[in-house]
């Protein structure tokens, strides 16, 4: 009898962790001090990734179009493109 109560009980927490699994999703919490560092961060490779973009743009590289650098940089800028934009939905704006 007691070693059936044992089997009960661990089942019965078995199916609560289940059930809990199931009804309640795990939101992540972001901080004030994470959404500020990840900001700067994406600030940061913004400002490198423009300071790059200005160097491909302004490069007088005869074969700049071949070169394997310049395609991969192209390939950063439009992901940074949409970093970009969807760093402005995410981003309060404020009004000053």
């Amino acid at each position: 009898m007691a070693g059936e109560r044992k089997t009960t009980k661990a089942k019965s927490r078995k199916e609560s962790k289940g059930d809990e699994a199931e009804t309640s999703v795990a939101t992540p919490v972001v901080t004030e001090e994470i959404r500020t560092e990840l900001t700067s961060l994406v600030q940061e490779l913004l400002l490198k990734c423009h300071e790059l973009s200005f160097e491909y743009s302004t490069s007088d590289c005869p074969h700049l179009l071949e070169c394997p650098i310049a395609t991969k940089s192209k390939e950063i800028f439009k992901v940074v493109k949409k970093l970009n934009q969807l760093m402005k939905r995410v981003t309060p704006q404020y009004i000053t």
